[in-house]
């Protein structure tokens, strides 16, 4: 199924295929199935169709129990690394992502194992290629915590941040982190940003290129240099953007936060929140800095360490320097 078409539930399901179905207005409801529990080898023709969403299907966890996305992909050479699950949050539906070269989830407990039944979207670079899936790859999973996916624990040894923005009602998150496997350009660390097309939502991301990434993967995380954001919210008349996690960066770095309209810079570092009224162009407003403590000039007497200075380039091309105490 191409990306954006919801099938809904009707008749007789076809093995690996990925349904929809809602409760309606009440929010809840009773889905009832019968038949043989499906078992063994099973697989799925993945079609590459259209240009936006070429290569985006919507495919199924045709077992009663998790399904490892890592042992999957195996059989894929050209699937990406990457699923989208399609998930109903405060009342409006959303993307979560995982990425198995990274093994990074957004949100954080976003995992590779796929609950029993779940549907999920995947993408593959090449027309007619085939998605295989086995008794191998199945697993008991725990999901006791987390009522959609099993939590799994991150091995990721690099620097990461995730930056959170939410205008109170419903939040969307991007992480930026550091591979040494990675390259700066587009690759399989990168896992591109579906967006969920949802007024209501706000939404954030970074860049490669032409791709809008929700995980971006760094062979290195470039100090003292801008990294920029995207920012997509219509309907939010007041936004925060915080960092929920940060992870492995040397003591006293700086996670600078640079808002080039209004000429102000939040340190995320500290668990501080950048409060801002939303007069949001979709690029080109923030941008993201980590800064060294090195790079900082102190000013003043040599007891004054906290005076620091940062200068930037605005979206207007002015030069502006902040003095922070």
């Amino acid at each position: 199924e191409q990306l954006g078409t919801w099938p809904t539930v009707s008749g007789t399901l076809a093995s690996m295929k990925g349904y929809v179905s809602t409760a309606g207005s009440a929010g809840t409801g009773t889905l009832s199935f019968s038949g043989n529990l499906n078992s063994g080898s099973k697989s799925v023709t993945l079609s590459r169709k259209g240009s936006t969403s070429a290569g985006f299907n919507l495919v199924g966890n045709p077992y009663p129990s998790y399904l490892m996305w890592t042992e999957a992909l195996a059989t894929s050479a050209n699937c990406l690394p990457t699923i989208w699950y399609r998930t109903k949050s405060a009342g409006a539906y959303a993307f979560q992502t995982y990425n198995a070269s990274g093994d990074i989830g957004v949100p954080s407990s976003t995992s590779g194992y796929i609950p029993p039944m779940q549907a999920f979207w995947v993408r593959t670079s090449a027309d007619v290629s085939t998605l295989t899936v086995d008794n191998a790859m199945r697993s008991h999973g725990n999901g006791s915590s987390n009522l959609l996916k099993a939590p799994s624990a991150s091995k990721t040894t690099g620097q990461l941040v995730r930056l959170q923005v939410s205008n109170g009602s419903n939040s969307d998150e991007t992480v930026i982190y550091s591979n040494q496997n990675a390259d700066n350009g587009f690759d399989n660390y990168d896992s591109p940003k579906i967006s969920s097309n949802n007024a209501n939502i706000p939404e954030i991301f970074t860049t490669a290129g032409t791709e809008k990434l929700v995980i971006n993967g760094l062979k290195t995380m470039p100090e003292n240099v801008e990294i920029p954001l995207g920012l997509t919210a219509l309907n939010s008349a007041s936004l925060k953007i915080v960092a929920t996690q940060i992870s492995n960066f040397v003591s006293g770095t700086q996670i600078v936060l640079i808002d080039k309209v209004t000429g102000n810079s939040q340190d995320l570092s500290n668990g501080s929140e950048y409060i801002f009224d939303n007069s949001v162009p979709e690029t080109g407003r923030f941008s993201l800095m980590f800064k060294v403590p090195s790079v900082y000039t102190a000013v003043g007497s040599a007891n004054d360490d906290n005076f620091k200075i940062l200068i930037f380039k605005n979206i207007n091309n002015q030069i502006v320097v902040n003095c922070d105490y």
